[in-house]
């Protein structure tokens, strides 16, 4: 006994002189703290802040998802522009501000094709994009995230991105693709849920939207939801946009009919209401629900042309 108690004062001597390092898998100071719920008697209600009125939420991730050809990156680039350059998307208004286009599909190329043919549609000049700051990483890592034991822990890209955000304050901060910038199983619920929340930290303190574009698995595709692995990506995320092409007794809407789309690529309607988009054509559902009037949509252009789709809000 007398040895183990010589063991023992020794140790606390050592460790009296030489004090150890903070435990690093210790919990990070949080900017969280409980609170009582009746504190909030008499303190105004802030309304929740849009992106696209119905659609697109600040301060959180929507996800925004449709099979590979359906348009959804076209999509998403002229969200970017009508963000910017101050103009409608599909009918609907949109928040101003700046915009951040991460790319890992498309190349430089591709991206100059896309954006040239949207200014030229609605009507713009490249003046108006002085807001939008677009990134290509075809061909590279795009991972904003990597697997490190139990934990996902952010890239150097995604402190790139985060930097980028603080400098330019954007609205928007759009991601494409899910399967280039995820590093984890699709059906890992923890996974998602964490990576997810990177994103969700980022749009909250940026004060931002983000868009994460994503293909739907094979499923999702034959069910219509839309859902790709995990049901945590759908409970996941605050919005979520689904993108699919209209089909007739199963068959997509002939093409060569659907072509005379682009003799009018200028034109959208919703309702009675009539805005300048490229390439799309956006109908009444007469089952929408009455926050939601524009459910289908027709895109024409580029690999898309003379193929009907289908836009969905869930």
């Amino acid at each position: 006994m007398n040895a183990f108690n010589d063991l023992g004062s020794q140790d606390a001597a050592h460790r009296a002189g030489h004090p150890t390092a903070p435990d690093e898998r210790a919990a990070p100071d949080r900017a969280s703290r409980f609170y009582s719920a009746a504190s909030l008697k008499g303190k105004p209600v802030k309304p929740r802040e849009w992106l696209v009125q119905g659609l697109v939420p600040k301060k959180t991730v929507t996800l925004f998802s449709g099979d590979g050809g359906a348009g959804k990156s076209l999509l998403a680039l002229q969200l970017a522009i009508a963000v910017t350059a101050q103009t409608a998307w599909i009918g609907k208004t949109v928040n101003t501000g700046g915009v951040i286009y991460l790319s890992a599909e498309d190349d430089n190329d591709e991206l100059h094709r896309r954006v040239d043919d949207i200014l030229r549609a609605e009507g713009r000049d490249y003046d108006d994009l002085s807001g939008l700051t677009l990134r290509s990483l075809a061909g590279e890592d795009a991972l904003l995230a990597i697997e490190s034991g139990v934990a996902l822990m952010q890239t150097e890209l995604f402190k790139e991105l985060d930097a980028r955000a603080v400098d330019e304050a954007p609205a928007l901060i759009v991601v494409d693709t899910l399967a280039d910038v995820y590093p984890a199983n699709e059906n890992d619920r923890a996974k998602v849920r964490q990576f997810v929340g990177i994103l969700r930290g980022l749009a909250l303190k940026r004060n931002c939207a983000v868009l994460m574009l994503a293909h739907p698995s094979l499923t999702g595709l034959n069910s219509g939801t839309g859902t790709s692995g995990s049901t945590a990506w759908n409970n996941s995320v605050r919005s979520r946009l689904y993108l699919s092409r209209i089909t007739d007794n199963g068959f997509e809407a002939d093409p060569e009919g659907a072509r005379g789309l682009q003799d009018r690529p200028d034109r959208c309607c919703v309702g009675n209401s009539s805005q300048r988009s490229a390439g799309a054509v956006v109908q009444n559902a007469p089952d929408a629900p009455s926050n939601h009037p524009a459910r289908t949509a027709c895109l024409a252009g580029n690999r898309h042309s003379g193929t009907a789709r289908g836009f969905s809000w869930l």
